[in-house]
């Protein structure tokens, strides 16, 4: 039986407005929910943690209480800057996702992809492509989950 581990961190509470509080949440919501069916119909047996928000790696394995390799993290970001077939409708943005305890390194996603640019999805851009998800909130899952390739 496979086993995974789900982690769903609180949302931001300092923001400015309410009303986009409300609209975090609800995000936040979407997404795990759609996260547990995707889990629960497939008959994968998982944890479910709820924990205060983790701005990085080494907090969310404290959070977790677990050894830094065991997670991962998913990151967003635009790897090409246009399409590169004729019928490719790709935003050129994709989900990397890596061992929490590696850094990223972008050379070697230049020279797997032969892009000579890549960088991190804006606060915006990463909002637009993920239904409304902020910098470390990015689940790692692509399609079904979020309209991302991974």
């Amino acid at each position: 039986t496979m086993i995974a581990s789900l982690f769903v961190a609180a949302q931001r509470t300092s923001i400015s407005s309410s009303h986009q509080h409300t609209i975090r949440n609800n995000m936040a919501t979407y997404h795990k929910q759609r996260i547990f069916d995707l889990l629960n119909n497939n008959g994968i047996k998982y944890k479910a943690l709820q924990h205060d928000e983790t701005p990085t790696s080494e907090d969310s394995a404290r959070a977790r209480g677990e050894d830094l390799s065991t997670g991962g993290k998913a990151l967003v970001l635009k790897f090409r800057d246009v399409a590169q077939k004729e019928d490719d409708h790709t935003t050129g943005f994709a989900i990397f996702v890596l061992s929490a305890s590696r850094k990223l390194h972008t050379k070697a996603i230049k020279k797997e992809f032969k892009i000579k640019n890549v960088r991190f999805a804006t606060r915006e851009e990463l909002a637009e492509f993920t239904d409304g998800l902020v910098p470390g909130s990015v689940p790692p899952f692509g399609r079904p989950i979020i309209n991302l390739d991974l």
